[in-house]
Formats: structure tokens, sequence, C-alpha cells
């Protein structure tokens, strides 16, 4: 993962906020810091049962899931925000290193999940979900 493709200047005029959800703290701060340069407020949890509680209590506008965790892994955590009122309308995106394989996309996709990135991030493909999905909650709010 390359920080300088798309330097240090925010890709957003509002501080949108996202939830990484990730395992790895290492995964965890790589991204938090990529995603802080491009002006993103960034609220993190180690695992499914992690997120489902970020997600309730603070409704970022984009969540991006690692699949595999302990506790409560990505597929489950991600059905249970689908399923919830308050939470079926904040977008999900898979991110792992098992996205390769279509069958697990599908599966993120069933689960609930609006895309499937995989490790290591193509960190275009991240910038354009997050203009897209950030900045499309904050004009319906």
């Amino acid at each position: 993962m390359s920080i300088s493709s798309s330097g240090a200047v925010p890709l957003l005029s509002n501080q949108a906020q996202v939830l990484i959800v990730d395992d790895y703290a290492d995964n965890r701060l790589v991204l938090k810091i990529l995603l802080q340069l491009w002006g993103t407020f960034v609220l993190e949890a180690g695992n499914g049962l992690e997120a489902v509680e970020v997600v309730r209590r603070e409704l970022p506008q984009l969540v991006l899931m690692d699949l595999s965790m302990p506790l409560m892994d990505g597929f489950e955590a991600t059905r249970l925000l689908k399923s919830t009122p308050d939470t079926m309308h904040i977008p999900i995106v898979a991110i792992s290193a098992h996205c390769s394989d279509p069958r697990v996309c599908a599966q993120a996709l069933a689960a609930g999940c609006v895309d499937c990135i995989g490790k290591p991030m193509d960190l275009k493909k991240v910038e354009a979900l997050l203009r897209t999905f950030t900045q499309s909650a904050t004009k319906s709010e």
C-alpha cells in the first residue's frame, strides 16, 4: 500500500466518519493514516462485535469491514447491521485478502456489503468508494 499515490491533500470537503474494522492493529493503523490524510475522521474496531457496538453508537457514513476476525466475523456483523433499521442504510465494504476469491465476494455481497476489496488494497478503488459513499451520505443528511 502506497500512501503517496493521492498525496496529503484532503479529498473530502467535509470530515466524513469512517469505521475501520480489522483484528490486526497494524492494518487498521495504515488505513487510518491514509484516511486521515484524505480528510476523514476514523473510528476503529478490532472485531465484528465491537464494530456492531461502534456503528450503533456513532452511525458512521461508511464501514470498511475485514471478514475474518475473532468473536464475530465480518459476514455476521454485516448481516446484523443490515437487519437493524437504524444501521441498515450504512454502506459496508468488505476488505479482505480472501476477496480475490469470487465466492468470498459473493458471500460478502449476500451478507449486505456494497463492495469487496482485496488485500493488498487498490488505493484508487478505496478513494473512489470513500468519495461515493461519504459524499452521498452527507447530501442525504
